[in-house]
């Protein structure tokens, strides 16, 4: 059995991001960017930073056979992330948060592809990985699934952070 220093969970997106625009967008006119970027996030950041960092990264997480999962999973590669807990579902499932950066404020854009049945398949395996796995710490995200995870990764005696990521637990 292998220990993880990390545990992760959690479904990434692409994140799309238009920087320096020289006004919010507004109905009916366009706006120019000065920046394009493209790559994996929201989840995805967390772990992929800390195997940079040489720590052993557990990441259970669900994409689907889109273009847009496609680009995780090509970052995923990159980063040469293991896939031990990666599942790949044969449908679409994208999830693509696109940022607009201007006057040193940002908004955002979301489409997320998954449904209830998903959130409650992933929820499922990253609790069955928790209480199952060698890991020092559980990086989880806020809300119910997070509290169950939290409390399961605790009694297991590995420490834990949690990501708001801007919903009501902020």
């Amino acid at each position: 059995m292998t220990d993880w220093d990390l545990l992760v969970a959690g479904r990434p997106s692409v994140d799309v991001m238009f920087s320096g625009l020289e006004a919010w967008p507004a109905l009916g006119r366009d706006v120019v960017a000065d920046g394009l970027g493209v790559c994996a996030g929201t989840s995805f950041n967390t772990p992929a930073a800390a195997h940079r960092l040489g720590l052993r990264v557990a990441y259970v997480a669900m994409v689907g056979n889109d273009r847009w999962s496609r680009v995780v999973r090509d970052e995923w590669e990159l980063e040469g992330l293991p896939t031990d807990f990666l599942e790949v579902e044969d449908r679409p499932m994208p999830f693509v948060s696109v940022a607009l950066n201007h006057d040193g404020d940002r908004g955002f854009v979301t489409y997320y592809g998954a449904g209830e049945p998903d959130d409650e398949e992933l929820e499922r395996t990253a609790l069955d990985t928790v209480e199952t796995v060698s890991a020092r710490h559980l990086h989880a995200y806020a809300g119910e699934e997070g509290a169950r995870l939290v409390r399961a990764a605790r009694g297991r005696g590995m420490s834990v952070s949690v990501d708001a990521w801007g919903g009501p637990w902020w």
